[in-house]
Order: structure tokens, then C-alpha cells, then sequence
């Protein structure tokens, strides 16, 4: 998966949810633009979690995206 297929989904208007795999098989869903945000150089990102939590994913981790 390459950073633009991923600041793509981000950015787009009106924001649609999506979900992206990774390598491990572990799937993220990505509910809103406020939960995601891109490392300015573009090797990871972070998704904010329900109740405080947060994920740092290295973006070479992942194998497929879809919109939902």
C-alpha cells in the first residue's frame, strides 16, 4: 500500500470511513478523519482509538485498504 493511496482516503470530502489491513491480518477501521492523522514524511501513521488509545502503524504494514 503506498502513503498517497492512504493521504488519498484521508483527504477526500466528504470523508468516507475505510479499513485498512495489515500484514499480520489485524484490520483497522478508520471511522473519521479526526481519528487518523499521516507522519508529515509519509512511513507512518497514527490512528486514535475509543477511550484514549492510540496506534502507530508503519505504513509498509499494509496490504489492503477499502472504502467502506
Amino acid at each position: 500500500m503506498t502513503t498517497e493511496a492512504i493521504k488519498t482516503a484521508v483527504e477526500t470530502r466528504p470523508f468516507r470511513p475505510f479499513t485498512v489491513r495489515l500484514t499480520s491480518g489485524v484490520q483497522i477501521q478508520i471511522t473519521a478523519q479526526d481519528r487518523i492523522a499521516l507522519h508529515p514524511e509519509g512511513k507512518t501513521f497514527i490512528v486514535f482509538e475509543a477511550g484514549g488509545g492510540y496506534r502507530i502503524v508503519d505504513i509498509p504494514l499494509v496490504t489492503d485498504m477499502a472504502v467502506n
